[in-house]
């Protein structure tokens, strides 16, 4: 019977490990202007909602990935952010604006200021605030 016990919770363990894996955002390695970031890739739509909401700290060289299936015009805004950011807008591998984003503490995300991308873009960046503010547009993105 112990045996059993044993075997059912080492089985319940290895399913919320899996779980919680399959929650957690892979990681990409993004260099823009020879600055590389390590940046969470948010691929699922909770992911791409929660953003970096809630973060207290940020590292100059984290940030957050977001790969849009196809070219789109969207927006941004800092509802729940707690840290100013640069957002890179990026359209096939190549900058086309750098905006900054500033921390909103409004109780809704209607009251804060929404930041419209450039046009259509396929990903954007987010990364601490002026990690890549001197960035031109046109320049090359590896990811």
């Amino acid at each position: 019977m112990r045996i059993r016990h044993r075997v059912l919770a080492i089985a319940a363990v290895a399913v919320t490990v899996g779980a919680l894996t399959a929650c957690s955002p892979s990681k990409a390695t993004v260099t823009i202007d020879g600055t590389t970031i390590s940046a969470a890739r948010a691929t699922t739509v909770e992911q791409q909602e929660a953003g970096l909401k809630g973060r207290v700290d940020l590292q100059l060289n984290e940030g957050m990935l977001f790969e849009l299936a196809e070219p789109q015009d969207t927006s941004v805004w800092g509802h729940g952010m707690l840290i100013p950011l640069d957002v890179v807008w990026i359209l096939n591998h190549e900058v086309v604006r750098v905006d900054a984003l500033n921390p909103c503490d409004w109780d809704t995300p209607e009251q804060c200021e929404k930041i419209p991308s450039p046009g259509k873009v396929d990903a954007i960046l987010e990364v601490h605030r002026d990690v890549f503010s001197h960035v031109e547009p046109g320049t090359s993105v590896s990811y």
